[in-house]
């Protein structure tokens, strides 16, 4: 059996999507979709690339280019490229309603994206909010693409992480999840001090096991007996 294998949710950004059956690159990971209940990753958001999304363009004006990639369809989440069986494995927003419903389409817009991403992954980012099709597929005549009095998904990275004692150890920073089933593996969390920051503090990683809960306002972890690692080490997630 082959060693399980983790990714951090942050480093799939900017990640290009290969057709098996083409040898195609066929879209860019935009965001990995984590559901903070199950504790895990259940597909990505991805952006066609320029040509193939004027060619869907033609043939179906509305679909937009966004495309969701439910896990279940992933071949694997390389090093360098996210392999899938063929282009028919990217479905439109509307298709995709549960998927759909983890992302916060006004905020995916803002996310800056890293320089060294933006210059080996061409083109110009979508116009904001949510696709129309999502909009209609989810709650007709809403306008939104989440059931009134809901709100969008909790934005994880950043939240505080608060022990059961109470007890803030640091802010979110991101979610380490395995390839293969999207399990939840680890958190990576850094202390929220200027001076940890100045003396270049690693991480703190945290074990799934650890976690209670990953909720709007914190995320919530069972014990205060990890410790940061000391500045000037290193740690493998």
């Amino acid at each position: 059996m082959p060693a399980t294998t983790t990714v951090r949710l942050g480093d799939l950004q900017g990640r290009p999507v290969l057709a098996i059956d083409s040898g195609r690159r066929l879209a860019t990971v935009e965001q990995g979709l984590f559901h903070p209940r199950s504790f895990n990753l259940e597909g990505l958001l991805c952006v066609l690339d320029p040509g193939l999304a004027a060619r869907e363009a033609e043939t179906n004006p509305s679909s937009g280019v966004y495309r969701l990639l439910a896990l279940t369809e992933v071949i694997a989440i390389g090093p360098h490229a996210v392999t899938i069986p063929s282009a028919a494995a990217l479905a439109t927003p509307g298709n995709r309603p549960a998927l759909a419903a983890l992302i916060d389409w006004a905020r995916v817009q803002r996310q800056p994206r890293p320089w060294h991403r933006a210059f080996w992954s061409p083109g110009t980012r979508p116009a904001a909010g949510p696709p129309p099709e999502v909009c209609a597929a989810a709650h007709p005549g809403t306008g939104h693409s989440h059931p009134p009095g809901t709100s969008p998904p909790p934005r994880l990275g950043g939240l505080p992480v608060i022990t059961e004692e109470g007890e803030r150890i640091g802010i979110l920073q991101d979610l380490v999840v395995e390839t293969r089933s999207g399990r939840l593996d680890a958190l990576v969390v850094r202390e929220s001090t200027l001076w940890s920051y100045l003396r270049l503090q690693p991480a703190l990683i945290v074990p799934a096991a650890q976690v209670r809960s990953l909720g709007t306002d914190a995320c919530v972890i069972r014990s205060r007996a990890l410790t940061f690692p000391p500045a000037g080490s290193s740690n493998p997630a």
